[in-house]
């Protein structure tokens, strides 16, 4: 009493701590950087191979095996998964969370790699090794379209105009380009005019690269006037005619010229991919940030930035940003903010109804924001950033904020209405309610303890919300101890007579307390039947609460809520095999169903890619944006249901009008939890791949049986036709020809071989622009599509001679796969489902479950559900497990509190009794309990605990009066 007596005497030095700290939470605010959630370490390192040309079973045994076995034995390994594709392996390292640094895992990985690197293909590229970051991805897509260029043209003016301003905007890490033709000087061989002069590829790759250098000679001194300068031999080509002007040979004194028997083109690379926008050909450019980096200003930095390059476009190309992320964050940090806005003003307002009086509600105006604000310092200290998951945080404590100045106030007003002078009515007030208002806050704190002990990717966004929501809670405390007791005797002069010192709200506040007032009569009544008939209350209150649990069927459970978003990606893919131009047709027709929306803006496609990375061409991945939600008549989410919802309506469109689709699939973005796969994965294991694909094919008939199932698909991803060379062993060693120049002179007549640049830095005049023109050395395509026409080149022997490919080799045909995925060095399977609209927990628990356990698995097989069941299994365990925890941690407090077993266990019965007014609220609003909703369960643990420990102290006080 003494502490508060001192406190409520000292009104400046009260004030000049809680303005520091405010001013320190202000400072924070200014600092903190905007993104949509928190930054996340995953324990997961990818590693990246690349050889150009091998095939996915070729990369699997000569590469993923390898690595597989010198990463099985590193320290804290939770589990390694591996895709093995047609070029490219790519092997994710996951580690067990909290147990490994990353950094250091990658200096592991990295040294594990080069033990076995003599083990590897010498063909292959150096591995790149990566840790994963879900805040890697592309923050914003720009488009650049154009009418009278063409598209190396376009393509060129990104490379060396958009993309390196671009790239200068702080904290961009990389801009990727998509789309358009990649200027390059093709070298093309007629095999038959080759062959015709006696030549070989060896030949013709040999006089470029003698001719194509330069060479220093070394320094020459000047003995006149004692000056040296540098001498160099100067044989780069500049000009392609330099090119075609080559000698490769003489033949009886006759120069053989390159272009005899090969077209020397400025043309482009062979397309792999393609870009447009809104079914117009484009280049696309995908900007991603730096790791821990401020989305929002990034994505304003770059839009200036774009403002200032449209107005130096040329004519005819126009410039648009397809996607921004920084619109999303921004709309939904937006809303949070004007929710909590909302709920801080409906607090004041209820509190002015209630009293009756501004200065009292004053009081409460100037105290809560003090312990709100003050949280941004220690989210700057902790590194933190402002995010949808902090401000939820924020949001959900403003609540007992006002919980606790309110307590204070209306204590001291009491006291003042007993007529003590107005600081002692302070000093008492506070001190008769400080040890429970403690007991209460700190029974809110410890319900987010356990959330902190979560793992995983949820684990981490978890932690950030319930740090930030300890923090503004524990601050509340003081600030309701000591500064509103300190302010609230020199605001509030005396108890209020009068209903307000408002004549306008007079009518309107006098209304609401005489209803409360008629109330609070009322409730005296009923409290008072109540207690005369325990009995029959508690059976009552047991009867609403089992029936409270008969509503949980109808609510489902989920992951988390499908939300209507103004974007989704749709990712198509066409049969194994299908062609560029193949692909581009049926996607053409894809582009016209979409656009015929009105409800869509813009429409991004991008097919395969030019990278040794990107998908095939038989891959098609679009990002749709629509238009605002609130000038929409039909939401974005998959529901399944085609008259309310978009998404549903353009599926069933396509698939029923677009033939050759091999599989179709709407993604909702999903920042908040990353990718949880489908619905509804069935993931099988095992070596032998014919029983494997059997029992896939089981589970797939099984899950098409499933009311609400739709879009079943197993994983498996039959490869191209390949054709195997045999190379006769006995010949080539004849005629001294090993495996190494047979398949490199291959891969460079097919694949391109030998690529350099041609360098024209010193001819101003020259039509390459002053840049390098990359220049390959290949077959003409007319020869690259006839298998007769390449086992038709020749190839050097030992001797001199020239042997026909066709004379040492014998041709067979195969088909493989294309992906092989592997978990723990075992290959697997999946097969996934999406669902209706139709609750996941329903759909699994009674339909697809018993169906999915029913099915009998050979020996060397095992199966496991995954997917998005998985997910939300793992998560509500933990969040069952963290409930449980903070009704003990509440226990515990409760118990010192009172000093007593039994008083706590009265208020413990109050919180499983909470979920009465849950259920009834989800049932009503059609909201499933999810991990959203379950947050919100477990922070209530501590607001519903918190009026029954005042209640339970103030009765105590009130009997030892």
């Amino acid at each position: 009493m003494n502490l508060f007596r001192f406190t409520v005497n000292r009104p400046i030095l009260i004030l000049m701590i809680f303005t520091a700290v405010f001013a320190a939470g202000l400072f924070g605010l200014s600092q903190l950087k905007v993104d949509l959630l928190p930054t996340v370490n995953l324990p997961i390192i990818s590693v990246l191979v690349i050889n150009p040309g091998m095939s996915a079973v070729d990369m699997e045994e000569l590469v993923t095996k390898k690595l597989e076995r010198a990463f099985s034995d590193l320290g804290a390994l939770k589990k390694i998964t591996s895709y093995s594709m047609e070029s490219v392996t790519q092997i994710l390292v996951e580690f067990n969370y909290g147990e490994k640094d990353i950094d250091v895992g990658a200096i592991e990985i990295q040294r594990k790699i080069n033990e076995v690197r003599s083990n590897l293909p010498a063909t292959i590229e150096e591995p790149v090794i990566r840790k994963m970051d879900p805040a890697q991805r592309p923050i914003m897509t720009l488009a650049l379209s154009a009418e009278g260029y063409d598209l190396r043209q376009l393509r060129s003016y990104v490379e060396n105009r958009l993309k390196t301003r671009l790239e200068r905007v702080d904290n961009v890490a990389r801009v990727l380009v998509n789309g358009g033709l990649i200027r390059q000087v093709n070298i093309q061989i007629d095999t038959n005019r080759m062959n015709q002069y006696d030549l070989s590829l060896d030949d013709v790759i040999m006089a470029l690269k003698s001719h194509n250098m330069n060479i220093p000679a070394g320094d020459i001194k000047n003995n006149v006037n004692d000056r040296g300068f540098l001498l160099k031999t100067y044989g780069q080509f500049e000009q392609i005619n330099e090119i075609r002007d080559l000698v490769i040979r003489s033949v009886a004194g006759v120069p053989v010229y390159l272009k005899n028997f090969a077209q020397v083109k400025d043309s482009w690379k062979e397309p792999k991919g393609y870009s447009s926008i809104n079914g117009k050909p484009a280049i696309t450019m995908d900007v991603k940030k730096q790791t821990g980096t401020n989305t929002v200003e990034i994505a304003k930095a770059v839009r200036e930035v774009v403002k200032d390059l449209k107005k130096d476009l040329p004519k005819g190309m126009e410039l648009i940003i397809a996607r921004d992320d920084s619109e999303f964050i921004s709309l939904s940090i937006r809303g949070i903010m004007d929710t909590a806005w909302q709920g801080f003003f409906l607090g004041f307002f209820v509190v002015l109804f209630l009293i009756g009086t501004f200065r009292p509600a004053y009081v409460i105006f100037v105290s809560v924001p003090i312990s709100i604000i003050s949280a941004f310092f220690a989210m700057y200290t902790g590194h933190m950033s402002i995010n949808m998951v902090s401000l939820y945080a924020l949001t959900i404590s403003i609540g007992v904020n006002f919980d606790n100045s309110i307590i204070i106030l209306e204590n001291i007003i009491r006291h003042m209405g007993l007529g003590k002078d107005r600081l002692e009515a302070a000093a008492v007030g506070v001190g008769e309610l400080a040890a429970p208002l403690f007991a209460s806050t700190l029974t809110n704190v410890v319900v987010f303890v356990p959330l902190t002990m979560l793992k995983g990717y949820i684990g981490e966004l978890m932690r950030t919300m319930a740090i930030t929501a300890i923090f503004a809670q524990t601050v509340a405390l003081p600030v309701a101890l000591f500064f509103t007791s300190t302010i609230t005797p020199r605001i509030v002069k005396e108890k209020p007579k009068e209903k307000t010192d408002v004549p306008f709200f007079s009518g309107v506040v006098g209304f609401v307390i005489d209803k409360v007032d008629l109330f609070r009569e009322k409730y005296k009544i009923v409290l008072s039947k109540a207690i005369d008939n325990k009995g029959k209350v508690i059976l009552i209150t047991l009867g609403t609460f089992i029936a409270s649990l008969l509503l949980l069927p109808y609510i489902g459970i989920e992951f988390m809520p499908r939300t209507d978003q103004n974007g989704y990606f749709l990712d198509v893919e066409m049969p194994s095999g299908t062609t560029l131009a193949k692909t581009k047709e049926i996607v053409s027709k894809i582009e016209q169903i979409i656009l015929s929306k009105k409800e869509v803006e813009y429409l991004v496609t991008n097919i395969g890619g030019d990278e040794a990375t990107s998908p095939p061409p038989n891959k098609v991945a679009m990002n749709l944006k629509f238009v605002n939600r609130n000038v929409r008549d039909k939401t974005a989410i998959d529901s399944g249901n085609a008259d309310t919802d978009l998404i549903t309506g353009l599926r069933r469109e396509i698939l029923s009008k677009v033939p050759g689709i091999k599989y179709l699939q709407f993604v909702q973005p999903a920042p908040w939890w990353g990718s949880a796969g489908a619905p509804i994965e069935i993931k099988l294991s095992g070596n032998d791949w014919i029983r494997l694909n059997e029992i896939a094919d089981e589970y797939v008939r099984v899950l098409s049986s499933v009311d609400g199932l739709y879009d079943i698909q197993k994983n498996i991803h039959p490869g191209r036709d390949e054709v195997k060379l045999r190379l006769n062993e006995e010949k080539m060693n004849v005629l001294g020809i090993s495996y190494a120049q047979v398949a490199t002179r291959l891969r460079t007549l097919v694949n391109g071989g030998d690529t350099w640049n041609l360098r024209t830095e010193f001819r101003n005049h020259s039509i390459f622009r002053d840049r390098d023109i990359f220049v390959i050395t290949r077959l003409a395509p007319e020869d690259r599509r006839n298998l007769e026409q390449i086992l038709s080149t020749k190839i050097k022997a030992a001797s001199g001679e020239y042997i026909y490919l066709k004379n040492i080799a014998k041709i067979e045909k195969a088909r493989e796969l294309s992906v092989i995925t592997k978990e723990n060095k075992i290959r697997t399977l999946t097969v996934s489902a999406q669902t209706s609209d139709e609750p996941l927990s329903s759909l699994i628990l009674k339909k697809t479950l018993p169906k999915i356990n029913d099915v009998k698995l050979p020996a060397g097989i095992s199966m496991k559900v995954g997917g998005e069941v998985t997910r939300m299994n793992d998560q509500f365990s933990g969040m069952t497990i963290g409930f449980i925890i903070a009704a003990i941690f509440v226990y515990m407090v409760l118990a010192g509190q009172f000093e007593s077993f039994l008083h706590p266990l009265i208020m413990m019965f109050s919180i499983p009794l909470q979920m009465i007014g849950v259920f009834l609220a989800l049932f009503i609003t059609g909201t499933t309990l999810n991990t959203t909703s379950g947050n919100g369960i477990i922070a209530l643990v501590g607001v519903v605990v918190n009026a029954s420990i005042v209640l339970i102290d103030y009765i105590n006080l009130l009997r030892k009066r």
